[in-house]
Formats: C-alpha cells, structure tokens, sequence
C-alpha cells in the first residue's frame, strides 16, 4: 500500500509544480499592482502593511518550486530507495551466497562437460 501512495504522490509532482507556477505568476502581477497604487496613493510606501509579507509568500513559493522534484526524479529516488531496502535486508546476504552457489556448481558442471567434449 506503501508503493501504491508514493506512486500517486510521485503522479501529483506535475500538477503541483503547474499550481506553484502559476501562483507565482499570479502574486507577481498582484505586487506589481500592489505595489503601483500604494506608490501612487501614498509616498510612506515601506508602512503599508502587506508590503513585505506578499514578498515573502513569493519566496515561499520559489523555494517550494525549486525543492520540488521532478517526477523521474522522484521515481528514481523510489527505486534507490527499494533497492536500498532490498540491499540492507538481513536475508538478502545469504540467499545471495547460496544463488552464487548454485551458480558457480552449475557453471564448473558446464565447464567440466565442455573438457570432456574436447576430449573425445
């Protein structure tokens, strides 16, 4: 179930990021606007109250775009994951020694007929 979420996380990556974008574009345009009336209105422009706080939401959502992975990122990072998991598991290790077992009896069997058959 644990895969299931981070595949459907790793599928909203996209939408998330075009959300972000468009955000971003969004509180642009409203500081500029802002920012042009409040200068226009009144010359004490640094006391008006939402003058730093749009700029700092607009930092915010940088860096949650900048953070963000990409989706093949995202689903090469689940993959390093699973292959660390698989890699640090206590059992990997010896089923590991026994497939090279069966492995090295199988190919000194082959090597052994491949002599024989010179031989003859």
């Amino acid at each position: 179930m644990t895969l299931a979420f981070i595949v459907y996380f790793i599928g909203m990556l996209t939408p998330l990021k075009i959300a972000l974008v468009a955000s971003l574009i969004g509180l642009i345009i409203f500081g500029i606007f802002y920012s042009l009336y409040w200068m226009d209105e009144l010359s004490n422009y640094e006391d008006q109250p939402y003058n730093k706080k749009w700029l700092k939401i607009l930092i915010g959502i940088v860096a949650a775009l900048v953070i963000t992975p990409s989706e093949r990122t995202a689903y090469t990072m689940a993959g390093a994951y699973a292959a660390q998991q698989i890699a640090t598991h206590p059992n990997t290790a010896e089923v590991g020694s026994k497939v090279m077992g069966i492995l090295n009896q199988k190919l000194d069997g082959y090597i052994k007929d491949t002599a024989e058959k010179k031989e003859d």
